[in-house]
């Protein structure tokens, strides 16, 4: 004789919540779980314009270790394309005023308009990127009013520039306001633990 099993099948409802409706627990829970599987979108976009930035500058990025979470915890090493040599074979440096005058000098071809354009003008020359800027701020800064500080100081604080920018936005990135936002726009729902549906 067969013996037939049976399997009962049953329906179980749970209510959904926006994350709005949420408790503070359930809140910092799905705001912990986001960031457990967090991708910091941006990265490529920073570490783009500050190779670009080099280039455009005559430098090369050549190691580096970026920490978003603290831009001091960042380390680079840059190679300097523009050292000239005296008669003697000592490294020369461009004088502050001289260096000023480089930069306000500066262009770069704007391939969307199809002209050439100062760099400093705010139109973000090397990727498009709003990072472009932060790249520049530095020497910005130094046209305004010049130090003795030299050329490839000057780049490491402008790759510094940027890397506090990124860490800015990963901040934010990570920040409650920004899970809100990213979970309107995409009707993310969750159970009333706070666990994603």
């Amino acid at each position: 004789m067969q013996q037939i099993k049976y399997r009962i099948m049953r329906t179980i409802e749970k209510q959904l919540y926006t994350f709005d409706e949420l408790n503070d627990k359930a809140k910092a829970k799905a705001l912990e779980k986001h960031n457990e599987s967090f991708e910091f979108f941006g990265g490529d976009e920073i570490l783009e314009t500050i190779k670009k930035g080099l280039e455009h500058f005559d430098f090369k990025l050549n190691n580096y270790s970026i920490d978003w979470t603290n831009a001091n915890r960042s380390s680079w090493s840059i190679e300097d394309q523009n050292i000239g040599y005296d008669e003697d074979g000592d490294v020369t440096e461009l004088a502050q005023e001289d260096l000023a005058e480089y930069f306000k000098n500066n262009t770069y071809y704007c391939v969307y308009q199809k002209k050439i354009r100062n760099t400093f003008e705010g139109n973000c020359p090397f990727t498009g990127v709003c990072y472009d800027e932060d790249f520049l701020d530095p020497i910005r800064k130094f046209i305004t009013k010049p130090t003795n500080i030299t050329f490839k100081e000057l780049i490491d604080e402008c790759i510094y520039n940027v890397l506090v920018a990124g860490e800015k936005e990963y901040d934010y990135q990570t920040s409650e306001a920004y899970f809100i936002e990213d979970c309107e726009a995409n009707d993310y729902e969750f159970y009333e633990d706070g666990t994603m549906y």
